[in-house]
């Protein structure tokens, strides 16, 4: 007969992991009910980020010098978004939008409908982040952080748990990448990100 060990590691894991998940099941309630939020799909995916976000400063904390080695890092990486706070204000904030469709062969009465879906480049570039990380989304959260370089902002996304920053990335420009709404960006890990403790950022 095989017994299941449990080790102490493993029960830090799965508290670290059902604690972020229901955090963001809570956020997401609190979204649910929220008649502003409910009826306006621009306020919905700002309320979804700035959620995100809310976590992240509540355990977190990128000090000056942490920034700093960021700054170094992410200017090794090729073709990094660099807009100035301006244009990074006006950038996350446009919607792009793209035709869908629903119905068809799959709906049972052979008829498709189209409609157009709108969604904040903040959310779609978000979205690449997260699926292009190597993390799940319900026991991880990812939110973005404007970096400031030389009087611009690059965007970077930070995927985390309760106790740790497992991935930072940065988004790049890249012709060849697709990908919905996010079409010519990609989310690049930031390799020396691994040589961070957590002790540099928990609060």
């Amino acid at each position: 007969m095989a017994y299941l060990k449990c080790t102490p590691i493993n029960r830090s894991i799965v508290t670290e992991s059902i604690t972020t998940f229901g955090r963001q099941l809570w956020y997401g309630i609190k979204t649910l009910f929220d008649a502003d939020t409910y009826f306006d799909n621009d306020e919905a995916f700002r309320k979804y980020m700035d959620n995100k976000r809310e976590q992240f400063d509540s355990s977190f904390k990128i000090s000056p010098v942490l920034q700093r080695k960021l700054e170094g890092w992410v200017k090794r990486i090729p073709d990094v978004l660099l807009l100035s706070p301006s244009e990074m204000r006006q950038f996350l904030s446009a919607s792009n939008s793209e035709q869908r469709y629903a119905g068809g062969s799959n709906s049972g009465n052979g008829y498709a409908t189209s409609y157009e879906y709108n969604e904040r480049n903040e959310v779609s570039i978000q979205r690449k982040a997260r699926i292009s990380n190597g993390f799940n989304s319900l026991t991880n959260a990812t939110c973005s952080y404007l970096l400031p370089i030389g009087g611009k902002q690059a965007l970077l996304f930070f995927t985390f748990d309760s106790d740790e920053i497992k991935v930072a990335q940065v988004i790049t420009r890249n012709k060849y990448s697709a990908g919905g709404m996010a079409s010519g960006l990609q989310a690049v890990k930031i390799p020396e990100w691994n040589t961070v403790q957590p002790v540099e950022y928990l609060r």
